[in-house]
């Protein structure tokens, strides 16, 4: 985004003017400057700005109310010291951030057709909504492109990583592609990561189910249509559960998240003491807690029990302690985790 084009969208913001994206863009900015803390370097030219400018901005603070009055007074600092210094976009962001940018471009057409281009090269994560009012945190380093309204179909493109927070319509699927992978979901929560010459690409899964899509093979690599999808190959993910396609060989294999999350909106085991309890009742909590399939040879476990506490511990190193006290091990094929005893005296 070109100088005058950022001033034109910041002019655009002080005036009520700005759709629920650009708004979303100006303030995504505008949290980029204040958490630098270098804004505060300025302040007597600021305090100065302020008392100039801010009889101006009160009609907004009526339409605009989820933003305070301080944040206003902060971003129309910020337009105002465009228009006083009249120097590029590249040198403001560098006195208040450094030489990171947040670019957005937008190919013009009639309302429908719209298309929104978001390039975070900046070295925090920026947060935006959608036109369903579904929301993304895209990494550093990625970039995402989306309608301004969605159809049908909700789809965007994605190169680097996000994290999609999708608000559910069983009517209208929500499509991330990203390169050889197209994530097809209602609505849920999950991570996607498929940088541009990264050899893997990574689905995760946090809440809800999840359609993943992988090419099999060169001739069905990087789809851009929903009518491709019956080329792919696809496997469902539920929470905790995360797909690793491998670019090269076209692999996709299903497997566990690194570390795995409780899902319960109440958990039961966050801080917990056994004093003799049965090992088969604490693996039953875990699995209920987690969302995670444990399998075990319950007959073999009848007499063991278990004496310890359980504090803030992740899944793995619960299951760890759990096998070293009764002499166990365990191991983890595709989604599953697999419990080995010979059992308890």
């Amino acid at each position: 985004m070109q100088q005058q084009d950022f001033k034109k969208l910041l002019e655009k913001f002080s005036k009520g003017e700005c759709s629920k994206v650009e708004e979303d863009i100006v303030l995504g900015w505008y949290e980029n400057v204040q958490h630098d803390g270098q804004f505060e370097q300025n302040q007597e030219q600021y305090k100065l700005i302020e008392a100039k400018i801010w009889s101006s901005l009160k009609p907004l603070t009526t339409t605009k109310q989820h933003v305070n009055r301080f944040t206003f007074v902060r971003i129309a600092a910020a337009i105002a010291l465009f228009a006083f210094a009249s120097v590029t976009l590249l040198f403001v962001l560098n006195i208040f951030r450094g030489s990171e940018l947040l670019s957005v471009s937008s190919k013009e057409g009639d309302t429908n057709s719209q298309t929104i281009t978001i390039v975070n090269s900046n070295k925090t994560p920026f947060t935006l909504k959608l036109d369903d009012g579904s929301e993304v945190t895209l990494q550093p380093r990625s970039e995402i492109r989306y309608p301004k309204t969605f159809g049908n179909q909700r789809e965007v493109h994605l190169s680097g990583e996000a994290f999609f927070k999708i608000n559910r319509d069983t009517l209208h699927p929500f499509l991330v592609y990203s390169e050889e992978v197209v994530t097809r979901v209602l609505g849920t929560s999950f991570t996607v990561k498929a940088y541009k010459y990264e050899k893997e690409i990574t689905v995760s899964v946090q809440t809800g189910k999840v359609s993943v899509y992988c090419a099999k093979d060169d001739n069905s690599s990087k789809l851009d249509e929903p009518g491709d999808l019956s080329l792919l190959h696809e496997l469902i993910l539920i929470p905790n559960q995360q797909v690793v396609y491998q670019r090269d060989s076209h692999n996709a294999e299903r497997n566990l998240v690194e570390k795995p999350e409780i899902i319960l909106s109440k958990a039961t085991l966050m801080e917990m003491q056994y004093d003799g309890a049965p090992v088969v009742k604490i693996l039953d909590v875990l699995m209920e807690n987690y969302g995670v399939d444990i399998k075990y040879d319950a007959q073999k476990l009848t007499n063991c029990t278990l004496t310890t506490s359980l504090n803030n511990e992740g899944l793995y190193e619960r299951i760890n302690v759990i096998c070293k006290a009764i002499g166990a091990t365990y191991e983890i094929v595709d989604t599953v985790i697999y419990i080995k005893s010979n059992g308890c005296n």
